[in-house]
């Protein structure tokens, strides 16, 4: 799903990561911690601001237009939104504010997000009073996700790599982000990444179903029934799977398992029982951002028809405010 999030700005290859510091305590265990890539990694391009040249252009309609046809190259917009850009000038480059709406947007069958390797990011090259990033939605084939940011006094630093940039909050005074997608769409992902994995495998995946429930305000618990075919044998499997924020907003992957729901479904989660417990003990720091002076404030998860994540956060700008 993090696809429609890639495609509209500039995409980055996964990296190990280090979770951020927590005092409350994890689940804990006597297996080796694995820590996984940030859900969302501002610093490797994701959400960034695309721009069509490699360095800052000298003037706001300047960047007005780069930013504009960056966006045209990876989206199909509405024609009723002529404008996805919309800046309030000051004394360039410091903007009174700054409005990027992609909403109604669908990205491009034939657009194949760059991947950032190691990027370097410049010193902070624009100032904007009031920032706000909306994609509500924004397509990819079938599915959908949303993503909205809104903060004050923000400083952007340009991402570059192989002559490719794109612009990154690396401060903020205060803000806040919500980012949400349909459960059917995180099912029909998960089926077409099992059904993927199941081919080659020999297993035949027919259908997917999948629950989610919050158990409490940072806990969530996940619950998977797969049917499918391995050979000439039928069979119904079950996994579940529970995850913990701690205060640092580290996601804590626990008690995930398999479980065989006829005979074929025991045989089937015999044979990868292992594998899927490989999951147990994982760490997944929520958001990184360049620099690491933004930080998250607080955090809420909510499921209802979709999956949703609402959050703020504050910077160097905010301490010194304080």
């Amino acid at each position: 799903m993090l696809v429609l999030l890639l495609a509209i700005g500039c995409r980055a290859k996964p990296r190990p990561s280090a979770a951020m510091p927590s005092t409350q305590s994890a689940p804990t265990t006597s297996l080796v911690i694995r820590y996984a890539k940030p859900l969302l990694d501002f610093s490797r391009g994701i959400g960034g601001l695309p721009l069509i040249c490699s360095q800052l252009p000298l003037t706001s309609p300047g960047l007005q237009l780069a930013l504009t046809e960056a966006h045209a190259t990876r989206l199909l917009l509405p024609a009723s939104q002529p404008s996805v850009i919309q800046i309030n000038d000051e004394t360039y480059p410091s903007l009174r504010s700054m409005t990027v709406d992609i909403s109604g947007a669908q990205v491009r069958p034939d657009y194949k997000p760059a991947e950032f390797r190691s990027p370097s990011v410049t010193d902070h090259v624009l100032d904007i009073g009031r920032f706000e990033y909306r994609a509500w939605p924004v397509k990819f084939a079938s599915a959908e996700g949303y993503l909205h940011i809104l903060a004050e006094d923000v400083s952007m630093a340009l991402l570059q790599e192989n002559g490719q940039s794109c612009l990154v909050m690396t401060d903020a005074r205060d803000g806040e982000m919500e980012l949400a997608f349909s459960l059917q769409d995180l099912r029909d992902a998960l089926q077409t990444a099992a059904k993927l994995h199941a081919d080659k495998a020999g297993f035949t995946l027919r259908d997917l179903t999948l629950s989610l429930r919050l158990e409490s305000p940072n806990q969530i618990s996940l619950s998977m029934d797969v049917w499918g075919r391995w050979i000439f044998l039928p069979g119904h499997v079950r996994l579940v799977g529970r995850m913990t924020l701690d205060d640092g907003f580290n996601a804590h992957v626990s008690d995930v398992d398999i479980r065989g729901i006829d005979l074929g479904g025991m045989v089937m989660a015999g044979l990868i029982d292992k594998q899927i417990k490989q999951a147990n003990h994982r760490v997944v720091p929520l958001v990184r951002f360049p620099g690491n002076r933004i930080q998250l404030r607080d955090v809420k998860i909510l499921v209802d028809d979709k999956w949703r994540l609402n959050a703020r956060f504050g910077g160097v700008r905010l301490s010194a405010a304080n």
